[in-house]
């Protein structure tokens, strides 16, 4: 990576205990993104790109392209949030204050857009990396080494659903920021919109993730009736 990771200075000797805490969350955040990008690394370059490129193929190219959905665009988004987080932390106790970065990075159309997309398609995507799995050998073979190689053992599937858990976690942290943040801290209303706007973009994706999973529902039941329809003409 061309940008340095976010990391906090080393602790200095007057911060208030109040400080300390708020502090801590802080270190969390930077954590927490860290370990995000590690996993969107991992299913960048662990998984579609050796998938994309294996001759003979692993497994067909409109495969992999439906399972990988939007994930480069998502690496995009947290990679330019990354960068503002790393300016901010590396003089965090003089300036303490973290929540217009929040609102500047993830307010942008660009993050609703390639999240929904990711959503949309997540069970679809899912579906098509177990059947593939299930039904391809080389496939089911080439997880498994991956997934042993790993530090973490964490398997594709697992990775997939790190977008879907990363707003609930960011609220979380931001939660915990806010109530260790006096009323009077000129943090206090960037966090409050911080939050608020989080959750605003949590239920959209949430209502949209439930949506897709009723039309695939559907679509399934229609197929299943077809199908016994069609052996039922033909008997």
């Amino acid at each position: 990576m061309k940008h340095p990771p976010p990391i906090l200075p080393p602790q200095p000797d007057w911060l208030t205990s109040e400080e300390i805490g708020r502090r801590h969350v802080i270190q969390a955040i930077v954590d927490s993104e860290r370990s995000y990008m590690m996993s969107l690394q991992k299913l960048i370059q662990n998984y579609e790109k050796p998938l994309l490129d294996s001759s003979p193929p692993i497994l067909e190219r409109e495969k992999v392209k439906a399972i990988f959905y939007r994930v480069r665009g998502i690496y995009q988004c947290h990679l330019m949030f990354q960068i503002a987080l790393a300016s901010r932390v590396k003089n965090w106790d003089e300036m303490q204050q973290i929540g217009d970065v929040f609102v500047a990075s993830f307010s942008k159309a660009m993050v609703l857009d390639v999240y929904s997309s990711y959503v949309n398609n997540f069970t679809h995507a899912m579906e098509t990396a177990k059947k593939s799995a299930a039904q391809k050998s080389r496939f089911h073979d080439f997880l498994e080494k991956h997934q042993s190689c790993s530090n973490d053992r964490l398997s594709l599937y697992a990775l997939m659903l790190k977008p879907i858990q990363r707003f609930p976690q960011f609220i979380c942290l931001l939660q915990d920021l806010l109530k260790r943040t006096p009323l009077n801290h000129p943090d206090r209303m960037p966090l409050q919109l911080a939050l608020t706007k989080l959750e605003t973009l949590a239920g959209v994706l949430n209502e949209r993730k439930r949506q897709s999973e009723q039309r695939h529902a559907v679509k399934h039941l229609i197929r299943n009736i077809n199908a016994k329809f069609s052996v039922k003409v033909n008997l």
